[in-house]
Order: structure tokens, then sequence, then C-alpha cells
């Protein structure tokens, strides 16, 4: 819950008015796992969110909204030299009459490992926002407007990554 004050100047009498927002969120969020060493790891966690922002002076900046969110991710190692994941988070928004640009989208993300010489060396390939939806967003509210914010984002792209563990036998070095 947020309540914030500020003073807007009425155009039509010229008067400085008070203007309190209230902005509110109920939710709730269930997480879901499951992880055995050596073999696999998973999770699952959907969030359900109601929003509201109310504005004493601007009513026109009132909003009130639902949103889903759910993200999982899973890890699988096979053939004792191999790992394969994946991760993925969508994000469903109740869309506003007054703003017309599509808010929803699912970000999804995998990857596949294999490791050398007893796991001191891993290379990895990763692909990135699989689906090509990543975009930056953000819905804000304060006493003269509701708006939504799209940003330029890094989209689709991959990775190639070679990790050495030089450290002796993956343990960490005594006497630091």
């Amino acid at each position: 819950m947020n309540r914030s004050v500020d003073f807007v100047q009425n155009v039509n009498t010229g008067s400085t008015d008070k203007n309190v927002t209230t902005t509110t969120g109920y939710g709730t969020r269930v997480n879901i796992g499951q992880y055995i060493e050596n073999k696999y790891n998973f999770n699952i966690g959907p969030q359900f969110t109601y929003n509201r922002s109310k504005a004493s002076v601007n009513t026109r900046a009132n909003a009130e909204y639902w949103q889903l969110q759910g993200w999982m991710n899973a890890e699988i190692n096979f053939l004792k030299t191999f790992r394969f994941g994946s991760d993925a988070e969508v994000q469903l928004r109740q869309k506003d009459p007054e703003l017309s640009q599509n808010n929803n989208f699912t970000r999804w993300n995998a990857y596949l490992e294999k490791s050398f010489l007893k796991n001191e060396l891993q290379l990895t390939f990763t692909v990135y926002d699989i689906l090509n939806q990543n975009q930056g967003y953000q819905r804000s509210f304060n006493s003269i407007s509701f708006t939504e914010t799209f940003n330029n984002t890094l989209q689709r792209f991959w990775q190639l990554r070679l990790t050495w563990n030089f450290s002796k036998n993956g343990k960490p070095v005594s006497g630091f």
C-alpha cells in the first residue's frame, strides 16, 4: 500500500488543490518444487495480484486491474556430464481501455551444458528469449496520470560460454 500527497493547480480556478493518491496491491503466490541431487531440480509458481490506484483530484488517473505472473525453471542432469536447463516467465495483465498496446509477454530461456575434466571445465550453449517477446514494461500512477512505459530491451540472442574452475578439486583454496 502506498499513499502520496501532492498539490496540483486547478486550471479553471487557478487555485492549488491537495491531491491524495492511494495505490494498493493484493496478491498471493504459490511455489512448488522438487530437487534430487545430481538428477534434477524443478520449480513452478503462479502469482495473482489485484492492483488499484485512486486519486482524489484527477479521477482519470484512477486504475484497477489484475495481473497474473507465472514462472518455472527446470534442470536435468543426464549421461553424467550433460545438463539441460530451462526457465520461463509469463506476465499477463488486464488491458486498460485507454491504452492500446499489448502488455502481456513470455520470456523463455534454455541451455545445454557439457562438463569436461572432472567438472573443472564446462561448455554451455544458452538461448535467451526464445519466443522473442522480451520487453521492458512498467505501469505507473501519480496524481495526474496512469501510464504504461515500454523500453527497448535486448531480445532473442544466444551465448556460448566456457567456464574453467581452476581451484583444486572444485574446493576453495584455504587461507583466505
